[in-house]
């Protein structure tokens, strides 16, 4: 599979929320997109994932003005 146009090997982890887990990234603080369709926030734990799939994840990063 492909994390963020890198190829990633996820080990037997087969479910989004485990590979969103061992790629250091936090569930609850990402927008995900499998194969450039938007995975919804309650569904990202259990949402299946398969070798030849295409994941991109965008965090969001605190900030303002000055």
């Amino acid at each position: 599979m492909r994390l963020n146009g890198v190829i990633f090997d996820p080990g037997q982890a087969t479910k989004l929320g485990e590979i969103l887990e061992l790629a250091g990234y936090k569930p609850d603080r990402v927008a995900v997109l499998v194969n450039e369709e938007i995975i919804q926030r309650h569904l990202l734990v259990d949402t299946e994932i398969g070798p030849d799939d295409v994941i991109e994840v965008v965090h969001f990063m605190g900030g303002g003005s000055r």
